[in-house]
């Protein structure tokens, strides 16, 4: 298989995707590392993804931390 496909269950999916290299993820790691950063995301598709669902993530986050027990 080459770079440029990715397989799913035994089946060749032909997906054109830029590979995004180990030291391009380790540096946006160290990056959120000093700067805070929570989740790293590295990679344009993912990054576009990301930002689709990320609105309601961050609303299901809250709703969730809002059924937890406050500190007194």
């Amino acid at each position: 298989m080459d770079d440029s496909s990715t397989e799913i269950q035994g089946s060749r999916l032909n997906v054109p995707l830029e590979k995004v290299s180990a030291s391009q993820i380790a540096a946006a790691t160290l990056r959120a590392i000093e700067q805070g950063i929570e989740d790293v995301i590295p990679d344009s598709v993912a990054q576009q993804v990301l930002g689709e669902i990320q609105p309601s993530l961050k609303a299901l986050e809250k709703q969730f931390a809002g059924m937890l027990p406050q500190a007194v």
